[in-house]
């Protein structure tokens, strides 16, 4: 039976049954045979429906759109954008470029609209380049269009990427191949907006979690030879970035490392700031690391740990071997950049890929003050820490030094996340914390996210 327990209901759902290898079934039981989503072949006619507007959305419009053999669509909800992208395309033809080094890649955009019902039926392929708060607005509008086989997938996954998505999608998820992105394939920026976009350094390796797990393979030589780009001086057939599996969306949503990263620096550098007296000038962000702000990172780097130890504690075989702690990642990422590898903070401030890299912060009368709406707290509070603390609470893993720098950080937030230690604010309903979706710890991983509090 196809679809867990369910007859196929048209007798072309049953000849494409019949037609598809065996690999493409897992069989629990003689009886009841449960039939992967099928992913398709790069070279395959293909529509790619890519989500937002930004620097992104401008980047894989390009290199997909300069494929033969794929038509690219833009959903983007902003009206403004959209009438700008219209205005471009009536003088460039609907095309996009993207510079890399010395060359060049133009590619068409078909169809751009502010409605799904426009540009999502028919897609094979939905790509949401936009921030994590933007995920669930653009996974309702699409799900109604949903199809079967669709691969849809999220840049960058933040915490709680697969759990918003079933929230919204519901049952027609697992009929898809869902996957998620530890971190963006390139640096890049819009140059000229709806007509050129710059990548300025493309990332050798990006980890991603796909659903179902078996088909990993299949997703990552899709997106690799849809958006991969060759080395300068290299073959022309060896693309960036390889896309290397993270075993399942607990990694992705443990080794969250915008999530230590930015909120933890930005505690040690304002914790003791009176929330009134300017700074006399913009702070370094990652070269003002102080002893302090490192041992921070440290303890809460520790406290994912724990949370790590106590899901591998509670589901016996779980692969959570890619949650590591920041000092490792520091290290495995940037290796020869680092000057100084004797300690956390050494390595930090001696890293030359940070130099330079200042606080976000606001100019006012008197000097500068911290820009509490920037994504360092935005973003890496409600969908990267308080997510982590949710798993964590669910466990019943302590996490001091953890809560420490959340509450600090919502309260330059403006929001409510943690009340006497446990998220119980009215701000986790806006959240992508575990207990938003009706996650309990009997289900954490199996992606059964039931409910949309809020």
């Amino acid at each position: 039976r196809l679809n867990p327990l369910q007859e196929p209901s048209t007798l072309r759902e049953f000849r494409r049954a019949l037609s598809l290898p065996l690999a493409h079934f897992s069989c629990t039981s003689s009886l009841i045979c449960n039939m992967a989503p099928v992913v398709p072949n790069a070279t395959q006619p293909l529509t790619v429906t890519i989500c937002g507007g930004g620097n992104s959305t401008h980047v894989m419009a390009a290199l997909l759109g300069s494929k033969p053999n794929v038509t690219v669509n833009i959903f983007d909800v902003m009206e403004e954008e959209v009438a700008k992208f219209n205005a471009a395309f009536a003088e460039t033809d609907r095309t996009i470029t993207v510079k890399e080094d010395d060359k060049e890649i133009k590619g068409r955009v078909a169809k751009i609209s502010g409605k799904a019902e426009d540009v999502v039926p028919g897609s094979n392929i939905i790509i949401l380049a936009v921030p994590a708060f933007a995920h669930e607005i653009y996974l309702k509008a699409a799900a109604p269009f949903v199809a079967d086989d669709m691969v849809i997938g999220v840049m960058v996954a933040q915490g709680g990427a697969d759990w918003c998505a079933r929230a919204c999608i519901g049952d027609k998820l697992p009929r898809t191949t869902f996957f998620a992105l530890e971190t963006l394939p390139w640096a890049c920026r819009i140059e000229e907006f709806a007509k050129v976009a710059a990548i300025l350094g493309c990332k050798k390796t990006v980890d991603m979690a796909v659903s179902p797990a078996e088909n990993y393979a299949a997703t990552a030589t899709l997106l690799n030879q849809l958006s991969g780009t060759p080395e300068k001086g290299g073959p022309a057939e060896d693309l960036y970035p390889h896309f290397t599996q993270m075993p399942n969306f607990m990694s992705a949503t443990l080794m969250n490392i915008n999530s230590v990263w930015h909120p933890t620096i930005s505690y040690g550098a304002f914790h003791s700031w009176d929330r009134e007296t300017p700074f006399p000038e913009e702070l370094r962000f990652y070269e003002g690391v102080d002893d302090y702000a490192a041992d921070m990172l440290t303890k809460v780097s520790n406290e994912v740990l724990e949370i790590r130890k106590a899901v591998e504690a509670k589901f016996a075989g779980v692969d959570l071997s890619k949650v590591t702690h920041v000092k490792d990642w520091i290290m495995r990422s940037y290796g020869d950049d680092i000057a100084d590898k004797s300690s956390l903070r050494t390595a930090i401030v001696s890293n030359k890929g940070y130099k330079g890299l200042n606080h976000p912060m606001l100019k006012v009368e008197g000097g500068f003050i911290p820009n509490a709406k920037y994504r360092y707290y935005s973003e890496d509070l409600p969908f990267g820490l308080v997510v982590t603390k949710g798993v964590g609470e669910l466990l019943e893993v302590p996490t001091p030094n953890l809560d420490l720098v959340l509450e600090w950080g919502q309260s330059m937030l403006g929001c409510e996340y943690l009340v006497n230690g446990r998220l119980t604010g009215k701000d986790v309903a806006s959240s992508r914390a575990p207990q938003r979706y009706g996650v309990t710890l009997e289900n954490l991983l199996e992606h059964k996210a039931t409910t949309m509090a809020g």
